[in-house]
């Protein structure tokens, strides 16, 4: 699908002036209201298929893009107002979907309680939103994917920079990982503070990127993209982002070597680049690596996942115990001392196996495609997600939405390519 010219201009240069106003914003907290005063512009008049790329492109931002530390950040405000929009749309929801939709956002109210209703206005704008990507034509793939990546990027430049920003310096935390006897490296997490969400950004764009570039010969930026998310993603030391990784570069090694000839060459260049740049720029964050999987491959199973598994059981324990937990939930957001670190126990505890079944429903709901992809290659965003989902709990996270919304456009994407390919063929037949 191609992409208007006029307009991606048009996309290109509104990011260019939010990144521009964010950067003031890490230098002074008065260009906040400037930043404000554009985002409420753009997400009030701006057509809705630039407003989408816009929220995945200042989804990576949205813990500075506050006025202080702890306040509701304003992406979420305009995560609101984009959601509010769509649903003037003509036809835009479906009456089982709004009554599903009611009947959860009903349920969550009943056993989470008014302190959570924050947390569930969010996951109902979540749902909403997902409905309509899914159901409009209006959305360019390619747009919200690279807007993606590029928040990523930058945010991630500006978090590398964040000494010279004593601003961006209160809003984040550093984490840190134990290499010796009193001895501590940071990983790196970009704007977010957490290297496990951060890497899930990095996760879902790369292996979107991964189905594009194994499709054909890949393109330059893709090898670039991949190339730049690849170090970044190395700098967090996360050991589930590595494997990942891993995976994805097995694979784009077998689609190089399956196309041949430029394709390949292409592969072995953005190997080559990204070789590179690690050795340049994340030399120490392998070194790192390599202590952590020395460390950790003698040991117990709880010392191999940094002691998820003891967190999981004891989140099994707690739900096994209580009838009304297994059943109806503790509440959302109402974790133990320690968060779940695994999406699937985490929504059990929150919401129970009766909330679970609601939340499967109005998901289903959410995503009315009419065709899916055939080939497994296409799939492989949707994978390496329910993967990243084992070491991390984003069940009430905002992320989440924007994940599934960019896998969405993804699977309609190349639904749609693999349907003009089949009646090319057919033509020339």
């Amino acid at each position: 699908m191609g992409i208007n010219l006029t307009k991606r201009n048009m996309l290109i240069g509104l990011l260019a002036v939010l990144s521009g106003l964010i950067l003031l914003r890490a230098v002074r907290t008065v260009f906040v209201y400037p930043l404000l005063l554009v985002l409420l512009a753009v997400f009030v008049f701006a057509p809705l298929k630039v407003c989408l790329p816009t929220l995945c492109f200042l989804m990576p931002f949205a813990n500075i893009i506050k006025l202080q530390p702890g306040q509701i950040s304003l992406f979420t405000v305009m995560f609101l107002i984009y959601v509010i929009r769509t649903l003037f749309k003509k036809n835009s929801l479906r009456r089982i979907f709004l009554i599903s939709l009611l009947f959860f956002a009903a349920y969550s109210f009943v056993f989470s309680g008014i302190e959570k209703i924050i947390t569930i206005a969010t996951m109902v704008c979540g749902f909403a939103m997902l409905h309509d990507a899914c159901r409009s034509d209006e959305y360019d793939y390619k747009e919200v994917l690279y807007a993606f990546c590029a928040g990523i990027i930058i945010s991630a430049v500006l978090g590398l920079m964040k000494d010279y920003f004593p601003i961006i310096a209160s809003f984040v935390k550093e984490a840190t990982q134990k290499v010796g006897q009193g001895e501590y490296v940071e990983r790196f997490s970009g704007l977010c503070g957490n290297p496990n969400y951060y890497t899930m950004d990095i996760s879902v764009a790369l292996s979107c990127l991964t189905v594009m570039i194994s499709k054909s010969k890949p393109q330059k930026l893709q090898v670039l993209l991949f190339a730049i998310l690849s170090v970044l993603g190395i700098l967090s030391v996360s050991k589930s982002f590595l494997l990942v990784w891993i995976v994805l570069l097995l694979l784009l090694m077998f689609y190089g070597f399956r196309n041949g000839g430029t394709a390949f060459l292409k592969l072995a260049s953005m190997f080559v680049i990204t070789g590179i740049f690690i050795y340049f720029f994340a030399k120490e964050s392998v070194d790192t690596y390599i202590f952590r999987l020395t460390q950790d491959s003698g040991g117990s199973l709880s010392g191999l996942t940094t002691g998820r598994t003891d967190i999981w059981m004891n989140y099994l324990k707690e739900i096994i115990k209580s009838e009304k937990v297994l059943l109806f939930g503790n509440g959302l957001g109402n974790m133990l001392h320690h968060a779940p670190h695994n999406t699937y126990l985490e929504g059990l505890y929150y919401v129970g196996v009766v909330g679970m079944v609601f939340y499967g429903f109005v998901l289903k709901m959410s995503i009315p495609l009419e065709k899916y992809p055939r080939k497994f290659i296409f799939y492989l965003p949707v994978i390496v997600l329910l993967i990243r989902f084992m070491g991390i709990g984003v069940f009430i996270n905002d992320c989440l939405w924007y994940y599934l919304v960019v896998i969405i456009l993804s699977l309609k994407y190349e639904a749609r390519t693999e349907k003009h390919s089949v009646q090319g063929n057919a033509t020339n037949n």
